[in-house]
């Protein structure tokens, strides 16, 4: 997604009006498909779809849930990732009317109502999204942020050299920021351990990493998260790379609470 982002397309969330099972694409726009959601069930994804191609797009709140007979805890996955967004309403705004209205509607069948009936009209005190919060949902539901994750870093990028940056400090030490993507470990002649690492830097450029066996063992790589990374700029076959001398985990802003105003 990342790499479609940079060619210009539109890339968007899962949304219950326009995504299907798997990612689609609509002249320049990208709809993430709803197999991203972790723990969303599939059986209720295939009825989602199937109530949509049936009777159109859903109207509202209270038009989902009556046509599709969605649990709570489903429900609160599809809100959380801005899956209803086209109701125009926030997330939390969504949630605090999706438990009213679940507790109220006593029969949530899969059949089509004889009559739509008007939204049920509530009055709540301003309940505004962060951007912060929705960081932390994608990277819960989807395993990956859409945004750009490091908002979620107190430290400033620009303090860092950027991975466009490498040729020019060719054979220099160099600390740069980056969100750790995938490694491979490979043995060495001695039968010790060395690694290759991808990071995407805060522009969203790969930067890649050699973690020979002392550094490693030193500073080891401890899975996902953002990492400030030390070492000297070397290329090798024409990819830059940053021989690792130091490496240590970041820590990421903390979530905020739920404000009301």
């Amino acid at each position: 997604f990342l790499e479609l982002r940079k060619t210009g397309a539109g890339i968007h969330l899962p949304c219950v009006n326009n995504s299907d099972a798997y990612t689609n694409i609509r002249g320049n726009d990208v709809y993430m498909g709803f197999i991203h959601i972790k723990s969303l069930q599939q059986e209720m994804v295939e009825h989602l779809l199937q109530q949509r191609e049936n009777d159109g797009p859903y109207l509202s709140l209270v038009d989902f849930i009556e046509r599709t007979a969605i649990t709570k805890e489903q429900l609160n996955m599809l809100v959380s990732v801005g899956a209803l967004r086209f109701t125009g309403k926030t997330k939390k705004q969504l949630l605090w009317e999706a438990n009213f209205l679940q507790a109220k509607i006593k029969s949530l069948t899969s059949a089509t109502p004889l009559f739509h009936e008007a939204p049920v009209n509530f009055t709540l005190p301003q309940l505004d999204d962060r951007r912060l919060d929705d960081l932390y949902d994608q990277i819960e539901l989807l395993d990956f942020p859409l945004a750009n994750p490091f908002e979620m870093l107190e430290e400033d990028p620009d303090d860092f050299v950027y991975a466009e940056a490498l040729p020019g400090n060719l054979g220099k030490v160099v600390t740069s920021l980056g969100y750790y993507i995938e490694q491979k470990g490979v043995r060495t002649i001695r039968n010790e351990t060395m690694a290759f690492a991808s990071f995407l830097d805060a522009r969203l450029n790969w930067l890649d990493t050699v973690h020979f066996p002392p550094s490693l063992r030193q500073y080891p790589l401890r899975g996902k998260g953002f990492y400030k990374i030390t070492g000297k700029v070397v290329v090798d076959f024409g990819v830059y790379n940053i021989e690792v001398t130091k490496l240590i985990k970041l820590g990421i802003r903390e979530r905020s609470w739920m404000e009301v105003r």
